[in-house]
């Protein structure tokens, strides 16, 4: 079921609070052109569950750019992660990942730009809401990522530091479609 306008709009606005940067995609050749742009010839890198980034990487510039899975980005290498959302948060802006293993979850924290696809229908309005989500997701063996934006700290030295454990820049994908 598609969310209310309300709820997208108040989606849009707590990303923006969180500093995350916020776009609305209306296809899946859009999701190509914006990560380019994003990566601005980093290496791209994306699960290998994301189908709607395989389908549409066949004749893409970027698909030259796609780093496998197994690759996991050193500390200072500047990559672009790409995930898929398992829902968004509408009261905090937050997105929750759904991981099956370790690796997809180092994949998503340690990309120094992260790119999380979120598909319209799968946006709550409250955090109470994931509860379910998370007791699925654990009972499983799956991990769960909640992100809020950027990662930042003040507690290093009394300086706010970005990308200590996390990203240090996230654009989310509110993808139409």
């Amino acid at each position: 079921m598609k969310p209310s306008a309300d709820l997208l709009s108040q989606f849009e606005e707590m990303v923006g609070v969180s500093d995350a940067h916020f776009h609305r995609i209306s296809s899946s050749d859009e999701i190509l052109k914006l990560a380019d742009e994003i990566a601005d010839g980093a290496p791209v890198v994306v699960w290998e569950e994301t189908a709607v980034w395989e389908e549409t990487t066949e004749d893409g510039d970027i698909a030259s750019h796609i780093a496998s899975i197994d690759h996991i980005p050193g500390p200072q290498e500047r990559t672009l992660g790409v995930v898929v959302a398992r829902c968004g948060v509408a009261e905090t802006g937050s997105v929750v990942l759904v991981e099956e293993t370790r690796q997809q979850m180092l994949h998503s924290l340690l990309s120094q730009e992260l790119l999380v696809l979120v598909h319209t229908e799968d946006i709550i309005a409250t955090m109470p809401e994931t509860a379910t989500l998370i007791l699925e997701a654990s009972s499983a063996g799956k991990h769960v990522t909640f992100l809020s934006g950027p990662s930042r700290t003040g507690d290093i030295e009394l300086r706010h530091v970005s990308g200590i454990q996390g990203p240090c820049e996230v654009h989310v994908a509110l993808c139409d479609w």
